[in-house]
């Protein structure tokens, strides 16, 4: 992926540091890996479905993480080898929480946008683009989804433990606003792959 300096604004210092053509396609091979990997373990295409929205919320979580952890390399710059230790030191606690959190907005879904309290109903709204294709069985939206989530969630990663390292001229741009258009830059971008 070659991105243009066009404005020269933080978000696009942001992209053209973060994003190489190869990154994307290891990327793209990995996702496409897993997803062949959960469509051949699936006992029935509900269950590949299941699976893979499972896996989008989950990424999709854990992308709001690097997020999280990205904006505080931004705001203590001489911190960030500090930040990305703790950021890995406490990965199993936060897998674990992601995966609770994934289970219940799955739920949600699952009973059509329907919950009747639990410890995540505040953010449920977010999944409210979902409702229609999972009750449509829409799969080349999901599998299109997940692609998508999946290169997000191996770029965002790579951002932090890579990219922010090589590259510590991008941590002045690591802000919410330029990691949205990061994300939906990422997104966009895969269009020309997929």
């Amino acid at each position: 992926m070659a991105f243009e300096l066009r404005h020269n604004t933080g978000a696009d210092l942001l992209n053209y540091y973060s994003i190489e053509s190869t990154d994307i396609q290891h990327a793209l091979q990995y996702a496409y890996e897993q997803l062949d990997h959960a469509n051949h373990y699936a006992n029935n295409q509900d269950d590949f479905q299941r699976n893979i929205v499972e896996d989008i919320i989950f990424s999709s979580l854990y992308a709001t993480c690097y997020e999280y952890a990205l904006g505080q390399i931004n705001e203590f710059p001489n911190s960030r080898k500090q930040i990305v230790n703790q950021f890995l030191d406490s990965e199993e606690d936060r897998e674990q929480t992601l995966l609770e959190h994934s289970f219940l907005h799955l739920e949600y879904l699952e009973n059509d946008g329907i919950c009747h309290g639990c410890s995540q109903c505040e953010f449920h709204n977010d999944l409210e683009d979902l409702l229609g294709p999972w009750q449509d069985k829409d799969m080349e939206f999901f599998q299109h989804l997940y692609i998508g989530t999946q290169v997000i969630h191996y770029l965002m990663e790579k951002i932090l433990y890579d990219k922010t390292d090589q590259y510590p001229q991008i941590i002045q741009f690591l802000e919410s606003e330029h990691l949205q258009n990061l994300r939906q830059t990422i997104f966009n971008e895969l269009e020309l792959y997929l």
